[in-house]
Formats: C-alpha cells, sequence, structure tokens
C-alpha cells in the first residue's frame, strides 16, 4: 500500500477509534451488576414509547434463599424502586411483579421468588424529545434463617426518541407473561367472597383454578388458605380480629388459570 494510503487508513482507523466511546456512552441500556455474598442484581431498560419507559430489575439469588414479592406474606418486605434524574416525572415508578410462589416454614408463609427473578418497572419521562438520565435505588431483601435488606443504585441512560424493544425485552418474556393482568369481577373467576362469623374469607368459584391464589385487603393483611372443595375456598384472616368497619373489604386477588394470570378486585359481602 502507498505510502500516503496508509496515512490516510491510519487517520481514518484513529478518528473512528476516537469516536467510539462517545457512541457507545449514548445509550445506557444495562446497568453494572450490584453485587453481595448472597445475590446479585442490575437494570435493564426494556422499551421507551412517547411518554413512558419501560425497565426491569433482574435479580440472581444464591441457593436456599428467597426475595418477595409485592406482598411479602407474614414475613419480609417487598422490592421498593425510587427513579429520579433528568427527564423522569418524579414518584412516577410502578413495579409489577411475575407469578410468585409460596414457600410455608416455621417463620410462616411467605410469597416471593429463589434462585432467579426479573421485576418490571415503568416511569413516566417528562419529554420524549429530551434526553433521559435514570438514576434508580432500588431496594429489596434476600432471607433465608435470617433476612438482608439490599440496597443497589443503578444508572441507565436513554438518547431521546422512542426506542424499540431491546434484546433484555425479548429474553425477558417469560417473566414478563407471567404478570397478571386485571380482569373486572364479572368476568372473573370469583362469583363472590364473604366473611364468616369464624373469621374466615369463603370464595365462591365458577372455574377450577390451576394454582395457589395470592389475596390481600386495602389494610395490606394476607389470606392463608384453610380449606378447598370443588366450588369453594376457604381462608383464614392471617393474625387479625374481624371488626365491625371490616365486615366489607375491598380486596385483591390474584389467581391462575389454564388462560394466563389474573387479579381482580372485589368487596366482601
Amino acid at each position: 500500500m502507498p505510502y500516503k494510503f496508509k496515512k490516510i487508513f491510519a487517520t481514518i482507523l484513529l478518528a473512528s477509534l476516537s469516536l467510539a466511546p462517545a457512541v457507545l456512552a449514548e445509550n445506557r441500556l444495562i446497568s453494572a451488576w450490584h453485587k453481595t455474598d448472597y445475590s446479585q442484581a442490575r437494570a435493564h431498560i426494556l422499551q421507551a414509547n412517547e411518554q413512558n419507559v419501560s425497565l426491569a430489575v433482574e435479580i440472581n439469588i444464591i441457593e436456599n434463599y428467597k426475595t418477595y414479592w409485592m406482598s411479602p406474606g407474614s414475613t419480609g418486605v417487598p422490592p421498593l424502586a425510587d427513579i429520579m434524574g433528568k427527564n423522569i416525572v418524579q414518584d412516577s415508578a410502578k413495579i409489577s411483579f411475575p407469578w410468585p410462589h409460596k414457600y410455608i416454614d416455621k417463620y410462616g408463609e411467605t410469597w416471593g421468588y429463589k434462585d432467579r427473578v426479573v421485576l418490571f418497572i415503568n416511569v413516566d419521562r417528562n419529554q420524549t424529545t429530551q434526553n433521559t438520565e435514570l438514576d434508580i435505588a432500588f431496594d429489596y431483601a434476600v432471607c433465608d434463617q435470617i433476612c438482608l435488606p439490599e440496597h443497589a443504585q443503578f444508572k441507565l441512560k436513554l438518547d431521546a426518541g422512542n426506542l424499540a424493544k431491546t434484546m433484555s425485552a425479548l429474553k425477558f418474556g417469560t417473566f414478563s407473561k407471567q404478570i397478571s393482568q386485571e380482569i373486572k369481577p364479572q368476568n372473573s373467576a370469583i362469583i363472590s367472597a364473604s366473611l364468616t362469623t369464624s373469621q374466615q374469607l369463603v370464595l365462591n368459584l365458577n372455574t377450577e383454578l390451576n394454582d395457589d391464589l395470592f389475596i390481600t385487603d386495602n389494610h395490606h393483611r394476607f389470606y392463608q388458605h384453610s380449606a378447598t372443595d370443588s366450588n369453594q375456598k376457604t381462608y383464614n384472616l392471617h393474625g387479625m380480629a374481624v371488626k365491625n368497619a371490616d365486615k366489607q373489604l375491598a380486596l385483591t386477588i390474584h389467581y391462575a388459570t389454564s388462560d394466563g394470570y389474573f387479579h381482580t378486585k372485589i368487596q366482601t359481602k
């Protein structure tokens, strides 16, 4: 290769290398790992559409430990996310949870996840035409015999405009399909809910359910399974006395059928 062409080629190569870091720094779609002895977590940007940005937090947990659903059950604490930063609408973050599992031990009944889970977060941005910087404070707990609080800080960056689904969004599809969809009471599997004089919650069903139910009320109390037959499930009101003011409870009931995962809001009669 003649010298002048070598010089031109070298100049172009150096220029491209000098620009590469700047190009890579524009979008920061995956954070660094937050690592401890018991878990590791990192955040991902999944998609951006108009004013909404979809995120995920991926959590890997060591053997025998677990983390918690939005209602932990008798012990534990639910995950919390606080997102601030340039172009972010404050207090707009909302976490969506895949279907949990029930764990029963000497400490009671808890609801959550072992091994690995992906939690999904939607947050609003002020302007689609502005760059967005996300400072994510994420608090969760991992527990076995003891419960250990974890605090992770993630930093992500998104260029102005919309963003199509990323590879992370496709990779986490198994978890996103397990998020329950809200269904109106008249279309749900729950015909009615009532409280007995012995402080039990009775649900009348119109279809067979495939899995556990997860039930909370407007006071953030949870209900434990007591007995079942083909048409009815009976639950104990965990750790609380039913007062006159509680005779009509606003319940949120999560359940699974062959058609998927759902939750419905219903008032006791």
